[in-house]
């Protein structure tokens, strides 16, 4: 493995990473999910590691959330607290995640490399597959710098529309269909090959969505029938006889089983602070921590509950959700003692 293999992983996952830390970008990043999953084979490693590092990044962004209007905003907001302060803590924490979550990609890719036989995908041929020979081949010429420039404003205006015109899922996709079919028209592909690309782009989701849709239709079930709030107020109610560190873990053991029911991040914010912010005042919690707790524990689960944006992102990447929590569950657990570290050094700091 490389030295420029080595410090390629950070960069790109610390530049995903800040894309879900300030902005709360996640589908934002779908478009590009292909392209690491490629680059990641033809560097020689597997379709593991190219959709580790794109995945990884911009989830843990999101969990390590700095200035993220839908987690850190709504939360701070709800319960009270100056909007977007203690940063300089989020910040360290989302360092130390990133460089956590770098080692752990790049330990993979060098076991992997020594022995291909122990990838999790091995024997598997991934659908965004390309040679290396053809990435070492591969000349920057006008069109391809015109497609790099093609992707870049698209990323302009679509920083633009989520500041300042409020733009969602919709307006999403329509702009990376534009971008699509500019850059097939600048490849010069015919509508006829645009077309059929576009449709085996969408076979390799389909099954992520539908599983996708039954999940989010469970979440209705219980919204409807009241069960979300039996479940929320139970989770609640345990965290009164706790000694006050303890209680603040359980928050974030809580918000972590709660974003199974409700997977999004504003959503859980408005269902859950205005019991947790009173609740951490009566267990001797902050309501800074409380939010830390909610950000923690909603940003890590989204990567493993089938309720969340995981499904989605593994069929676009190809792979399978059960290689998927084979591969990510040890680094889970690395990553949930993280927080539970953090949350104990918040409460110790007085935060």
């Amino acid at each position: 493995m490389g030295n420029k293999d080595i410090v390629l992983v950070p960069i790109l996952m610390t530049i995903f990473a800040l894309g879900g830390s300030m902005f709360g970008m996640l589908s934002e990043f779908y478009g590009f999910i292909p392209l690491l999953v490629g680059l990641g084979v033809a560097m020689g490693y597997d379709a593991m590691y190219g959709f580790a590092i794109i995945v990884l990044g911009e989830y843990v962004g999101f969990m390590g959330a700095t200035l993220n209007p839908y987690t850190v905003g709504v939360s701070q907001a709800i319960a009270g607290v100056p909007i977007y302060s203690a940063m300089g803590f989020r910040v360290f924490c989302l360092i130390c995640f990133i460089l956590v979550c770098s080692a752990y990609v790049i330990l993979y890719g060098k076991k992997i490399k020594k022995n291909p036989q122990l990838s999790v995908v091995y024997g598997e041929k991934s659908i965004h597959e390309f040679n290396r020979e053809d990435l070492d081949q591969y000349k920057i010429d006008t069109k391809a710098i015109l497609i790099m420039l093609d992707v870049v404003v698209t990323l302009a205006f679509l920083m633009y529309g989520m500041v300042n015109l409020g733009w969602s899922y919709g307006e999403l996709c329509g702009l990376f269909l534009i971008m699509s079919m500019v850059a097939a028209a600048i490849d010069r592909w015919s509508p006829n090959r645009w077309v059929d690309e576009f449709i085996s782009g969408v076979k390799t989701v389909l099954w992520g969505g539908i599983l996708t849709g039954i999940a989010k239709a469970i979440v209705i079930v219980m919204q409807d029938a009241h069960i979300m709030d039996t479940i929320i107020f139970g989770l609640s109610s345990s965290l009164g006889n706790l000694p006050t560190m303890l209680s603040a873990q359980t928050m974030l053991i809580a918000q972590t089983i709660l974003n199974f029911f409700i997977p999004s991040g504003s959503g859980q914010a408005a269902a859950t602070m205005p019991i947790m912010a009173p609740l951490a005042d009566m267990v001797g919690v902050s309501r800074q921590v409380a939010c830390l707790a909610f950000q923690f524990g909603d940003g890590l689960s989204n990567l493993l509950w089938p309720t969340c944006g995981i499904v989605i992102v593994c069929g676009i990447g190809g792979i399978s959700l059960q290689k998927w929590w084979k591969w990510f569950l040890p680094l889970a657990g690395i990553l949930i003692a993280m927080q539970a570290v953090f949350i104990g050094a918040a409460m110790i700091m007085g935060l």
